[in-house]
């Protein structure tokens, strides 16, 4: 995993376009399909992770949600921290 900590099963996340994505036994999630807007220039995405649906207690160590710039044909990784 790119040398990250592992990732946490059934953590539920949320686009601003209202998508709701889970993650696997291993933490891991993917979304194809995305459209990143003008060519030229992307876009903004948006993610959020649910805090009900990570172990009680747990302290965010990353902004949530996250804002990434998505460009045609770039690949884009959003890693949530917490503790």
């Amino acid at each position: 995993q790119h040398g990250l900590e592992p990732g946490v099963a059934g953590a539920r996340l949320t686009t601003a376009q209202g998508l709701i994505i889970e993650t696997d036994a291993f933490g891991r999630y993917h979304i194809e399909g995305i459209d990143p807007g003008a060519s030229a220039r992307g876009s903004n995405f948006i993610l959020k992770l649910d805090m009900n649906s990570v172990p009680k207690g747990s302290k965010m160590t990353t902004q949530n949600p996250l804002v990434k710039r998505l460009t045609q044909g770039v690949p884009v990784m959003f890693n949530f921290g917490f503790k």
